[in-house]
């Protein structure tokens, strides 16, 4: 190996050692308070690179509803690190998710085409003392994510979050624009 390669090699691996190093030491979202306290759900609290938004943490959070006083609701958000606002997903209807639910899941699909990651929340809820699998569909875009109550009412009853996925994918493939 000539001396000009072996320098130029070795320049290119301190460029992605220091590149690494810089992407290790950089903070994360979930380093932030509001990923943390006595509302959010501790089980619900991690760290992916979501596209648009890049590096976020997803935390489930307790709001109370006092219309609902016997539960609270879970409002998942999106945190992008200190100085930016929380993307705050729509909050579901009662009859599909309220907080006798319990997160077993969170899956971030390519549903769609583009590169707009979609949001499938699989929880188990307690509803009139029954036990009951379901699942959320937030639907990403460019424009954001909106929630897909007709599917996530139909995806009811799966266990886990790769059968719930498999299903919704079938299901959107089935449709004639590929939106379910």
């Amino acid at each position: 190996m000539s001396r000009v390669s072996f320098y130029g090699l070795a320049a290119l691996v301190l460029v992605f050692l220091a590149a690494d190093a810089w992407a290790m030491s950089a903070p994360s979202p979930c380093d932030t308070p509001q990923a943390h306290g006595p509302q959010v759900d501790a089980s619900a609290v991690f760290s992916v690179e979501l596209a648009p938004y890049g590096h976020v943490c997803f935390v489930a959070r307790k709001v109370p509803v006092p219309v609902y006083a016997e539960a609270d609701y879970l409002q998942f958000e999106l945190l992008r690190g200190p100085q930016a606002p929380a993307v705050k997903l729509p909050w579901p209807e009662r009859y599909l998710w309220n907080g006798a639910c319990r997160i077993r899941a969170v899956s971030f699909p390519l549903l769609d085409k583009g590169p707009q990651r979609s949001i499938l929340i699989l929880g188990r809820c307690n509803t009139a003392g029954d036990e009951l699998d379901q699942a959320l569909i937030y639907r990403g875009s460019p424009q954001g994510f909106k929630l897909d109550t007709p599917l996530s009412v139909d995806a009811t009853g799966f266990d886990t979050i790769a059968k719930a996925e498999a299903w919704v994918r079938e299901r959107i493939r089935q449709q004639p624009s590929g939106r379910a």
